[in-house]
């Protein structure tokens, strides 16, 4: 192949000349959606009975506080992902959890494994506060109980780690001063108010207990005799009444203790035994809910209720020996928090429902693939662990998993594997097709699966067309689905991405490691590696591609360790020209290779860069021809807050909004990363278009173009990416006038708007086809059987059709047969449509189709007609490809008479008769 080859170099990077445009980043991982992790240490039901539960991921440090919204299905997140103040990954602990309390203001105070956190539900995020050793005298190590006192003072009890001793800390907020005593803490904290006045606080040191007396600031420990306490187990352990849970020894000897609740004046209510306290098992969480009564969870993952009388078991809520916390809303619905997620009990039918990152979260940091549907959702591969996982949806506010515990509230997963590797929404239909990781092609309707035969295992890359048709491309092939088959256009293509052409109507472009198919399934063009003279075919591959507008497709090419050899391509398909940035000529660019990914409207090319090993430029930048933005980064993947997340980005899709788009991307390690842009120039939106559909080649029309972000002199419609003249109405508003010439072409036009460089979504235009001979005299010398009377002229080209012989044979048939050309390749809707009466009758006529599948002829139409003129229509919206090959359609007229005078009596009469095709 000859090309014109044109050699560019721009001396010098442009970090971001067009500053007016603004960028924010938003992260979608197990740490900062839904529960934010499968370990749970502490919960706290609010007054409006919506519980907050401390979760965490702990391979990624990475989780905090999330309220659950039950009303809404939806979760509110505090993360450390998103909010730094609560602390970096790095430090292990920062996100963990422990013990919540609240104070008389309805402020939450929390243990953290490196601090305390502070929290205003009712100021919101802007109000988290976190204390640590390096911003204050709390003792450093971990903490694991926090109370608040009458006094109001807030009291934090942590043990001693290799970051920080330990200690129990007293801090006052109204004075900001802190006390500690170094020589206790480590164990939970109960805070008991004293008769009279005052209160205790009790902890735990060692194999007893101690405990601190306000009124003299003095502590005592309490040494290990029998009816005094052992240890204390739980958060908020004290009761309205004063009343305080705690285990008690009965026989100090043998160690034997018993749960018990010690009044204020220090006497016991010698609770009745509790069935939990045998041996291997005790309580874990314990709360008092009212006075003389509490919950408890025991290390089988059952909890009890204590109603003042008798211990009550509310059943199991899972298989697990590790149980963290217990509460209760005003209904009586019962929480519990442990790892393994949390579950709430309905107070009415005793259900425990689970919640967990499998049916609330984002439940992966590898998702491999997403895609995103034009009803706001989004779908990715995902998977929790062995046997935990498949994929996981997401509309904007609440997470769906589907996979196999989602315990009631997802999609079940019902292929023997805990992934996929490819998720697809199609725009045409909505329709979600899934490759479930080495388990084929399936469709999901929004009830069930389908298999849809794609003959293999594993698909790299899909996409549809503008003309509605789904194509997959896997190793060496590269087919589109046409009815309920494949039709296979390539099978030589080392298959890799695979992307829509919206400057060719029902053209994709695919790319392998040494080859580039350009095709609509009937015309092919191919560029290799040798195409390209800069190129080494030994060595060279292909990584990357972007399809921008008027037929240029951005081209990325190297070989690892080799960075001399990396180029970028910007090649025009339709010419075959192209321009190249070299690294070896001092490319523009960051880093030593660069990979396209996305065009988006604004005009720019958005690109993966990345460096030998040792050399730290790796991340994402933009390239709009002349000015560069980059996004650097970690260059070793360490988190970090805002930015690029990582750069190993494996898949990115775009999403149009008001005034710009986003950029949705999948992350090594880092899940789910979307980067907002906002355009100094507001990117015109598209909402609806009237009409939706027109017949091709029936004159000019007016277009209507209904959205928002419209300017006056700018705002220009365009038809498949082509200027159309246009006349503003509003800003919500433009008409387009659209010329007989422009809409001959059968096809799903996508229509736009651009505001200068700014490109709106797209939305599809119709053009349905018809196919119709000038007149009836193409049928005239096609008739199969029986006799043509006469062709009438007139304006709605009549047939008249009856025997031309007389004889035994009174209703002889007569068939017409007429060839037409098919407008396009394989439909996916035909309509055959005529108006027909009959001058005396009944007779009856029947249409009927050539299946070039089957090779036989198939009755469309078989009616009756009438003595007035009646409109018959017959839609074929399923294989309706079969019924063209070959660019050719058949189709017959078949017409006999129930009754006859006997004399070329009986007479039908057909208006011309024609053929919708619809793409």
């Amino acid at each position: 192949m000859k090309a014109l080859v044109v050699f560019a170099c721009i001396a010098s990077l442009v970090a971001s000349s067009l500053g007016q445009d603004t960028f924010s980043w938003r992260y979608y991982r197990p740490g900062n959606t839904g529960i934010q992790g499968d370990i749970c240490e502490t919960l706290w039901v609010a007054p409006d009975g919506n519980p907050w539960i401390g979760g965490y991921d702990a391979g990624f440090e990475e989780g905090g506080i999330a309220k659950f919204i039950q009303s809404e299905n939806r979760w509110q997140n505090l993360s450390n992902v998103d909010y730094p103040v609560i602390g970096h990954p790095e430090n292990t602990g920062t996100a963990r959890i422990s013990d919540i309390d609240i104070d008389a203001n309805g402020n939450m105070w929390m243990a953290t494994g490196t601090g305390g956190l502070f929290y205003n539900p009712s100021a919101g995020p802007s109000s988290l506060r976190r204390f640590g050793a390096d911003n204050s005298l709390i003792p450093g190590g971990w903490n694991r109980g926090v109370e608040v006192a009458p006094d109001g003072t807030v009291w934090f009890s942590s043990y001693s780690t290799v970051w920080g001793s330990g200690g129990i800390a007293r801090y006052t907020p109204a004075t900001n001063q802190w006390l500690v005593f170094e020589s206790y803490g480590g164990g939970p904290l109960a805070i008991q108010p004293k008769p009279g006045s005052g209160y205790y606080v009790w902890t735990m040191l060692g194999p007893e207990v101690a405990r601190f007396d306000s009124s003299t600031s003095t502590w005592t420990v309490l040494p290990k005799v029998n009816d005094n306490p052992s240890h204390l187990i739980g958060n908020n352990l004290t009761d309205s009444a004063g009343n305080t849970w705690m285990y008690k020894w009965t026989d100090a000897t043998m160690n034997e203790i018993r749960l018990d609740l010690r009044r204020p004046n220090g006497t016991w209510a010698n609770v009745p035994h509790a069935p939990f306290d045998v041996p291997f098992n005790s309580a874990q969480g314990l709360r008092a809910i009212a006075p003389n009564q509490a919950l408890v969870v025991d290390g089988g993952g059952t909890a009890y209720r204590f109603d003042g009388t008798s211990w009550i078991s509310l059943g199991w809520w899972q298989n697990t020996s590790w149980n963290y916390d217990i509460d209760q809303d005003a209904s009586g619905n019962v929480w519990v928090c442990g790892i393994g997620g949390a579950a709430r009990r309905d107070a009415g039918s005793g259900v425990w429902q689970r919640y967990r990152i499998t049916n609330t979260s984002q439940f992966d940091s590898f998702n491999n693939d997403l895609t995103l549907g034009a009803d706001g959702t989004m779908y990715a591969t995902a998977n929790a662990g062995p046997g935990y996982g498949g994929m996981v949806k997401y509309d904007g506010q609440r997470w769906v998993g589907f996979n196999n515990h989602h315990y009631g509230l997802g999609i079940d997963w019902p292929f023997p594997t805990d992934n996929s590797e490819r998720v697809y929404k199609r725009p045409s239909n909505g329709e979600l097709v899934v490759n479930p990781m080495f388990n084929g092609l399936h469709r999901f309707d929004g009830t069930s699966w389908s298999n849809l035969n794609v003959g293999t295992s594993s698909v790299d890359d899909m996409v549809e067309d503008s003309l509605g048709r789904l194509w997959v491309t896997f190793y060496g092939n590269l087919k589109f689905l046409s009815g309920n088959g494949w039709v296979q256009v390539a099978n030589d293509i080392l298959g890799d991405k695979l992307r829509s052409d919206p400057s060719r109507p029902g053209t994709v472009v695919a790319m392998g490691w040494t080859s580039i198919i350009r095709t609509d399934g009937l015309t092919t063009r191919t560029w290799t590696i040798e195409d390209f003279p800069m190129l080494d075919p030994q060595s060279d591959q292909f990584k990357g591609i972007a399809v921008a507008e008027n037929g240029i497709l951005w081209i990325g090419a190297y070989t690892v360790n080799l960075p001399d050899n990396s180029v970028i391509i910007k090649l025009n398909m339709n010419t075959g020209a192209y321009t190249t940035y070299r690294e070896s000529q001092g490319w523009p660019f960051p880093g030593e290779y660069a990979m396209p990914l996305a065009a988006t409207p604004d005009g720019k090319v958005w690109m993966q860069y990345d460096s030998d090993y040792l050399v730290a430029q790796r991340g994402m930048f933009w390239f709009d021809g002349t000015n560069i933005g980059v996004f650097p980064a970690p260059s070793g993947g360490e988190p970090q807050w805002g930015g690029l997340p990582h750069a190993a980005i494996y898949d990115l899709e775009v999403r149009p909004i008001t005034s710009g788009y986003e950029l949705w991307m999948s992350c090594a390690s880092r899940g789910i990363a979307v980067l907002k842009v906002i355009n100094a120039q507001q990117t015109p939106a598209i909402t609806t278009i009237a009409p939706t559909n027109v017949v091709a080649n029936q004159g000019n029309f007016t277009l209507t173009v209904n959205g928002s972000n419209f300017v006056s002199g700018t705002s220009t419609v365009r038809w498949n990416g082509v200027a159309q003249p246009t006349t503003f109405v509003s800003t919500t508003q433009l008409t387009a006038t659209i010329a007989n010439s422009t809409n001959q072409t059968i096809a799903f036009v996508p229509i736009t708007v651009a505001n200068g460089t700014l490109v709106s979504n797209a939305v599809n235009l119709q053009v349905r086809g018809t196919v119709s001979p000038a007149s009836f005299a193409v049928l005239k010398g096609g008739i199969v059987a029986g006799g043509l009377f006469e062709l009438q002229a007139s304006d709605d080209l009549r047939l008249r059709v009856r025997p031309d012989f007389t004889g035994a044979r009174l209703d002889p048939n007569i068939v017409i047969e007429g060839a037409f050309p098919a407008p396009v390749a394989a439909p996916s809707e035909l309509h055959f449509k005529a108006e027909v009466n009959a001058t005396q009758g009944p007779n009856v006529l029947k249409v009927q189709g050539f299946d070039y599948v089957s090779n036989v002829w198939v009755d469309l139409v078989t009616t009756t007609t009438s003595m007035i003129d009646t409109t018959y229509v017959h839609a074929i919206t399923s294989n309706a490809s079969r019924y063209a090959s070959g660019g050719q359609m058949k189709m017959r007229v078949w017409v006999r008479a129930l009754g006859s005078n006997g004399s070329r009596g009986w007479e039908t009469q057909v208006d011309r008769m024609f053929i919708e095709v619809h793409p």
